[in-house]
């Protein structure tokens, strides 16, 4: 009997097997710990288990993407060394924060739900860190013919762990709130059981590329690698327009999706006074479901297609899913009982074209910079990609949320907008691209197998 598509490494080249299935056996118990800390579900903990303002709520579900702002130092610190041990390191520092919540005091209230923020925090932050290593592994391991497929499958495997641990967890949390002690010992256990496998894993040609990077005038780590990073950053955003006009396209996008969940986490579990399950099902469970059918073709499509042309199809529908939850959050507002059924048709499927929407845009989260940066610049194009990210989420789920007390649900006519604009700025960078009038210099565009119809300059 063949293993389920996304478990599969015979297809694969010979010599990215091997590191994909023990990457595997790692996100195997490891998503396990990042399923129980990730935004939707620290949200919902938040408000109904330390009863947290809808302010911090909304903080607290930004807290993953907003320590994100501090990628560029994790590049720079990561530039020069060894991969495997520093994924090591990360990984058991962040399970131990991970347990220390269950040391968190219930009974304190505000005082709780702010400590509950600053664990998560310093989670999240070591988690930014690993975001990094990982990128750092399927840019090594993974050719670029290859590179979306391999990560879909191991995002399907981590998603498909998220998905069944939010649904056990919350329910646990309906039975008993006081169950997130045991529940957060148990995941960092895991998390700690996943260090071991880490050390299975090789990257290839590491040895060639310290070699290199020693012999070069790059300062690697501390104050002055940080700097130079920066300063970097700065030059690559100002010399590099495709990259520059591919973040700002990407920046709104994501505006967008950051002020509609972090508002709407906080509308469920508070004012419609959803339970954990049912919000944990509308924020997490239906996206991710959708999400885990559509990876599989959307790697297949950005493999064939490029980054570029899949953001202008993604984003179209990223447009509808925010108009259908602003026309669901309406009729809960301002229409009457007799609409509250179809308010939550259309919230349902706002949630299952965002889930469509996610299965792609795990991969053009993850793989998208690789388009654009050359092999030695990676880490810095990877960090002003995932530091953009982390300023959005810094901003939108606050902005949202102070929108959201003085205008209502009306609020969520602003991620429409967001989005509508996106999409214009997405299909010009896909006719300069196609047309020639911009050239991506990474090795995902230089290298993709494509059609001789789909190479820039011929008509599609």
């Amino acid at each position: 009997m063949r293993p389920p598509e996304f478990l599969r490494s015979d297809d694969l080249p010979p010599m990215s097997r091997l590191s994909f299935v023990w990457e595997q056996r790692y996100f195997l118990l490891w998503g396990c710990v990042t399923g129980a800390v990730e935004g939707n579900i620290a949200a919902i903990v938040a408000k109904k288990t330390f009863e947290a303002p809808d302010a911090l709520a909304s903080f607290i579900w930004g807290l993953p993407i907003t320590m994100n702002l501090v990628n560029l130092v994790w590049g720079a610190w990561l530039r020069g060394r060894r991969i495997v041990p520093t994924l090591r390191l990360l990984t058991l520092c962040a399970a131990v924060c991970v347990a220390s919540i269950a040391l968190t005091p219930r009974t304190w209230g505000v005082v709780g739900a702010l400590i509950f923020a600053a664990q998560l925090a310093l989670t999240h932050f070591l988690f930014s860190g690993l975001l990094t290593v990982r990128v750092a592994i399927w840019r090594a391991n993974y050719p670029p013919s290859h590179r979306a497929r391999i990560t879909g499958r191991i995002q399907t495997l981590r998603f498909l762990i998220v998905l069944a641990g939010g649904a056990i967890v919350s329910t646990l949390f309906d039975v008993n709130p006081d169950s997130y002690r045991l529940i957060y010992i148990a995941v960092a256990a895991l998390g700690l059981s996943s260090v071991i496998v880490a050390g299975r894993l090789r990257i290839r040609g590491e040895a060639r590329a310290l070699a290199h990077q020693r012999e070069s005038e790059t300062p690697r780590g501390g104050p002055r690698g940080i700097v130079a990073s920066l300063r970097e950053a700065g030059a690559i955003l100002r010399g590099d327009r495709a990259f520059a006009r591919y973040m700002a396209a990407q920046f709104l996008l994501g505006s967008a999706n950051f002020f509609t969940d972090g508002v709407l986490v906080t509308e469920l579990s508070g004012r419609m006074e959803f339970g954990y399950y049912f919000t944990n099902l509308f924020m997490l469970q239906i996206p991710t479901v959708l999400m885990l059918v559509a990876i599989r073709p959307w790697s297949q499509y950005i493999d064939r297609r490029g980054v570029v042309r899949f953001r202008v199809v993604s984003t179209a529908l990223w447009l509808a899913s925010y108009a259908c939850v602003c026309a669901a959050m309406l009729l809960a507002q301002y229409g009457a009982a007799a609409w509250l059924w179809a308010a939550l048709a259309l919230l349902a499927a706002g949630r299952i074209i965002n889930g469509v929407c996610r299965g792609g845009g795990s991969l053009a989260w993850s793989l998208g910079h690789l388009h654009f940066a050359r092999p030695e610049q990676a880490e810095i194009y990877m960090g002003i990609h995932v530091g953009l990210t982390g300023l959005r989420g810094l901003l939108m789920p606050n902005i949202g949320a102070a929108v959201n007390a003085l205008a209502g649900n009306a609020s969520f006519a602003i991620p429409v907008a967001l989005a509508a604009i996106a999409l214009w700025m997405f299909r010009r960078i896909d006719h300069d691209t196609r047309t020639g009038l911009i050239t991506p210099q990474g090795d995902a565009f230089r290298g993709r197998l494509v059609r001789p119809e789909q190479l820039p300059g011929s008509p599609t």
